[in-house]
């Protein structure tokens, strides 16, 4: 299903499995403008951008509307579910049109004269999506040995320090301990039998919960 801009005359596909709305970039978007974090189409292909761009559509008379648009690597415009969203804008599919949700008016018909791309969904990716999937391995917690290679060790001269223990008020005990345990769980950190120690401080966070503060 396309609508048509009578300003400009182009024609948008109406896309409402598409999270974003994109237009064409042109070979000045492409040669001037910096490139920007691209978008995924539904096979998982990438799609380049190169910003955004704010533009004005007039659907029928009365009903324009402003949209800031993807200038993107796509052959034709597509009116995105942020669209409709914004606008209030329903899709009847039966009826193939455009339904104001504020009066319930019809805004525009079309019929698709778009085949080739009615398939795509584009949707936005964070920039360390692509990390992320090439080592997943690396949010799995895991007790086996460090997956880099790279290990970090501090040396110390010297006497070993000794400081007087402090108690922990019960319930920052049970914070400690179940902190602690969970980290030895997860690989973290090991026991040790080493003569070097040192207070453990906690305190408590503004947002709820408490956090060590100092050195341990």
């Amino acid at each position: 299903m396309t609508v048509w801009d009578r300003r400009s005359g182009s024609s948008f596909l109406v896309d409402y499995g598409a999270d974003e709305s994109v237009f064409p970039a042109s070979a000045a978007d492409k040669r001037h403008r910096a490139s920007s974090t691209p978008l995924i189409a539904a096979n998982g292909t990438l799609i380049k951008t190169w910003g955004k761009r704010e533009s004005s559509i007039l659907l029928s008379k009365g009903h324009a509307f402003t949209q800031e648009f993807h200038l993107a690597d796509v052959t034709d415009p597509i009116l995105g579910a942020d669209f409709f969203a914004s606008n209030r804008l329903a899709i009847d599919m039966s009826n193939k049109r455009l339904i104001s949700l504020d009066d319930l008016n019809v805004v525009a018909t079309g019929i698709a004269s778009i085949s080739s791309i009615c398939g795509l969904h584009v949707a936005r990716i964070h920039s360390f999506d692509a990390i992320i999937d090439e080592f997943p391995e690396q949010l799995v917690p895991s007790t086996d040995s460090n997956k880099h290679g790279v290990e970090q060790y501090i040396t110390t001269d010297g006497p070993p320090l000794h400081d007087r223990a402090r108690r922990l008020k019960q319930d920052k005990l049970e914070v400690a301990k179940a902190e602690f345990a969970e980290m030895e769980k997860m690989g973290i950190i090991r026991r040790s039998n080493s003569p070097w120690a040192s207070p453990l401080h906690i305190v408590p966070k503004p947002s709820g919960g408490w956090r060590p503060c100092g050195d341990f």
